[in-house]
């Protein structure tokens, strides 16, 4: 058998084993000359990645190839080395994705039914291993790529624990928000992606309760950051469905935004693609290529973990959203408590966004919407965005109300809309309710025809406020 694979052209050599993982190419590798030739460039590990990687769900970025072809674009600015390093951990994660999920699923077996209250050591998140955090850092690299890997109940239902159990007080003034931020953003992420398309309930009370608190001034740290103001509007997306499709008079929420319409690819800014480039493995070039195994560093995915692109992705996101955000017409929800089952008023509808740079503070745009209706009328916001970290503040008045009732929306500029709580305007750590407005553009078309929504009636929280 092999004197006759041998003899072929080593380009059909190559493209054999580019259909093998990751685990199939080392092995080929060691079996003769030929296949070693055949695996020890470039090409074999980009096919690899592409043979065994779905096929994105972004409009923006439309097919394998694409995403191809934007990491090579990013890569080319890197040495031999790195870039074959890259392709490596790129093709393990594709080539080994079910496996993985599996391995990472009994990693947080612990975390599908959290306790309320703190009941020791086997929730703790800093005792969760290495492999689990890398594992959880290449999930959050394919949720971006447009390939949503959160659709298994009892990894959803972990997650969420494990969400959960970073929020409690009892344990995140123990960690020094460089250790638990980075992870706590790829959790919070990944669970809202999921979220948009796999209504998850293990947990979600307790996690909804958490993300409500981070109101609180105990949590006014998290300003300070890009890292910290994106995982609390990534929280606030996570909870958000699941109360929207309790409430008991709608029985589905098909006006919620797609996966695939979310600008978390975007062509004009490629370096933005968080995966691991190699960049922060430079020490290791004096080795060489073939005087390093890179067998083992592929496939634990380590360099997932330790890549600096997921950060680097966040902090892009808010200065390219605050550019677009007078594109299009915004909608969304506001809810009235943090719970399930509470009612839910009818989605504000019809705001279009102006823009305008602060003269004094080149960080701050003044943005404001004229435009907006819900069930009590027409309304407008007005506030402001921190560009460099994407933080929000909108002040919601009502025309027919004049300026009596004002609502403050505390909020992030996130890839999935603008979303957070709302509180009144005499004290803007009393939580009221979560927020979350995105681009009406997101929602598929088929959704868009109308409200699911009374817009009849008020609950009566609001009628009595009102």
């Amino acid at each position: 058998m092999a004197d006759l694979i041998t003899p072929l052209p080593l380009e059909v050599l190559q493209h054999i084993a580019s259909h093998c993982s990751l685990r199939g190419i080392f092995a080929l590798d060691r079996t003769c000359r030929r296949f070693h030739a055949a695996c020890s460039g470039t090409f074999v590990f980009q096919q690899c990645f592409v043979n065994h990687m779905q096929n994105p769900r972004s409009h923006d970025v439309r097919d394998k190839e694409m995403v191809s072809r934007l990491i090579t674009k990013i890569l080319s600015t890197k040495s031999p080395y790195e870039a074959r390093l890259a392709w490596a951990t790129l093709a393990a994660a594709a080539s080994e994705l079910p496996a993985t999920l599996h391995e990472l699923e009994d990693m947080l077996h612990v975390y599908e039914s959290v306790p309320w209250e703190y009941v020791g050591k086997p929730t703790l998140p800093s005792h969760l291993s290495p492999t689990a955090r890398n594992i959880i850092s290449m999930l959050s690299t394919w949720t971006v790529l447009c390939s949503p890997t959160v659709n298994d109940f009892p990894l959803t239902a972990s997650l969420t624990g494990l969400a959960a159990s970073m929020l409690n007080p009892d344990i995140w003034r123990t960690w020094h928000p460089t250790t638990w931020l980075p992870l706590a953003s790829k959790v919070a992420f990944c669970l809202a992606m999921g979220g948009l398309t796999n209504p998850a309930l293990n947990n979600m009370p307790l996690l909804a309760f958490r993300v409500a608190s981070l109101s609180e001034p105990a949590w006014d740290e998290l300003e300070d950051s890009p890292e910290g103001v994106q995982t609390r509007g990534f929280l606030t997306v996570a909870c958000l469905p699941w109360i929207l499709r309790s409430d008991m008079r709608i029985s589905t929420r098909e006006n919620l935004p797609h996966p695939a319409s979310l600008p978390l690819l975007r062509q004009s800014v490629s370096e933005d693609i968080p995966f691991p480039d190699g960049s922060h493995l430079s020490k290791f070039q004096r080795f060489g290529w073939k005087h390093i195994d890179l067998s083992p560093i592929g496939a634990s995915l380590n360099m997932f973990g330790a890549a600096p692109s997921w950060t680097r992705w966040l902090c892009s996101n808010p200065p390219a959203l605050v550019d677009d955000i007078t594109r299009g017409v915004w909608v969304g929800y506001v809810s009235t408590s943090q719970g399930r089952y509470s009612e839910i008023p009818p989605p504000a509808q019809n705001m279009q966004f102006t823009s305008e740079p602060d003269p004094e503070d080149p960080d701050r745009i003044e943005v404001a919407s004229e435009t907006g209706e819900d069930a009590r009328g027409s309304f407008r916001l007005r506030g402001d965005v921190i560009r460099s970290t994407g933080s929000v503040r909108l002040e919601k008045r009502w025309a027919s109300l004049g300026n009596g009732v004002v609502h403050v929306f505390h909020a992030a500029l996130t890839p999935l809309g603008i979303a957070g709580y709302w509180a009144y305007n005499s004290d803007p750590h009393d939580f009221m309710g979560f927020v979350w407005i995105y681009r009406e553009e997101w929602v598929p078309k088929s959704s868009c025809r109308g409200s699911p929504n009374p817009a009849s009636e008020l609950p009566r929280s609001l009628e009595d406020e009102a």
